[in-house]
């Protein structure tokens, strides 16, 4: 059976590692540290998800949404943020990710949540 694959794309080792340790069992995961990387990955990898963090070293997570869906508009987007400023709010109504997870998140949630988008089963929203 192919597991769907995961993108973690975070600037906090920690949260990373969290997430792949959380997902291993169900997901191919691989992770990236900056937006530069994670646009490598993505190429080479061609996941089905990819949870982004809004502020990462190199450059916002709203650049690498663009460039996602740019690459390919089948990619399903979790967007982590702790807080999204207005002007991102409006950009991402644009981008339309899947939907919006604040940080701190529950890891049980954020679990049911990827089942429920690789059912397709998505509407996008804003939850913790």
């Amino acid at each position: 059976m192919n597991r769907s694959r995961v993108v973690c794309v975070d600037d906090q080792m920690g949260i990373r590692s969290l997430l792949k340790e959380i997902l291993k069992d169900d997901y191919n995961v691989e992770l990236a540290s900056n937006g530069r990387e994670a646009l490598s990955v993505l190429e080479s990898f061609n996941p089905h998800i990819v949870m982004l963090d809004m502020y990462l070293g190199d450059m916002k997570g709203i650049e690498v949404l663009s460039q996602i869906r740019k690459l390919n508009l089948d990619t399903k987007v979790i967007i982590m943020s702790g807080l999204i400023e207005k002007e991102t709010k409006a950009q991402l109504d644009i981008l339309k990710p899947e939907f919006i997870l604040k940080k701190p998140f529950d890891i049980f949630n954020l679990k049911a949540r990827l089942n429920t988008m690789m059912n397709g089963n998505i509407n996008m929203k804003i939850c913790s």
